[in-house]
């Protein structure tokens, strides 16, 4: 088993760590910038903790930057030693933003919005890997396997795209939630009327895709429902035109007429 050894403590730090130490698989150090957070990290995982460079333990194991997209070159430009394995955790950057700043280079990248408070079945969780070498991509594979039983390899391109389609089916989501919320909000409703909703049309999507489920007015081409709808947001304009770009898209998909 080769050493570990952390950059960060934010999210993906924290439920990574974890996931790592419940598979029985220790944490060679934390590193933060901030020392009272990477001390506290590093308490909860039972480890070391450093908040300098020179702090950190030399080692042939993984190094792995959990650290936000814009700041993976700069962190990753830092190391007082050439890490042996390093790889960063991000969806939407290349595994070639780490070149010649390690041995070996990869990506670990967890599909999934992690918070440090919420419970994650890791087992379930899609990680996708990429490494710059096959001894670099084996030790991953043996890393990820030990955590989720959903491991693939993805190049760079691939794992972009994937990371977009997340963001449309996760952020672009919820943000949708905030908008519904507001809504009830406003007309003294309670958003909890539209959980089990919201979980049937995510559990619907295990049994065929999701084009075979597409509902609604834009989906019937109901025009009055559709008019209705939109005078009902007259003071809401930047719903109204959510709404009307949202249903003017799904009446394209299905090929059906648009009525200006």
């Amino acid at each position: 088993m080769k050493p570990i050894t952390i950059i960060g403590t934010g999210h993906v730090a924290w439920q990574l760590g974890n996931a790592l130490c419940q598979a029985g698989i220790p944490i060679t150090q934390i590193y933060g910038r901030n020392q009272t957070h990477a001390e506290s990290l590093a308490r909860h995982l039972g480890t070391n903790a450093a908040s300098t460079w020179e702090q950190l333990f030399p080692h042939q194991g993984i190094f792995i930057l959990c650290v936000k997209d814009d700041a993976i070159a700069e962190v990753a430009s830092s190391f007082v030693h050439q890490p042996y394995l390093l790889v960063h955790t991000a969806g939407a950057v290349s595994m070639n933003v780490l070149e010649n700043r390690a041995h070996h280079i990869g990506v670990f990248y967890p599909l999934q919005s992690l918070h440090r408070n919420r419970t994650v079945n890791w087992l379930e969780l899609p990680v996708c890997l990429e490494a710059s070498s096959n001894e670099a991509l084996n030790e991953l594979t043996w890393l990820a396997s030990r955590i989720s039983n959903n491991v693939t390899v993805l190049s760079s391109d691939e794992r972009r795209w994937l990371h977009l389609a997340a963001v449309i089916v996760s952020n672009f989501t919820n943000f949708l939630f905030i908008q519904a919320e507001a809504l009830c909000k406003e007309h003294g409703l309670s958003f909890d009327l539209l959980y089990p909703l919201i979980q049937e049309t995510a559990q619907r999507l295990k049994h065929s895709a999701p084009n075979n489920w597409q509902t609604g007015p834009a989906r019937r081409n109901d025009k009055e429902v559709m008019k209705l709808h939109l005078e009902m947001l007259k003071d809401n304009l930047e719903l109204q035109r959510l709404y009307s770009e949202f249903s003017e898209s799904i009446i394209r998909y299905y090929h059906l007429i648009i009525d200006k």
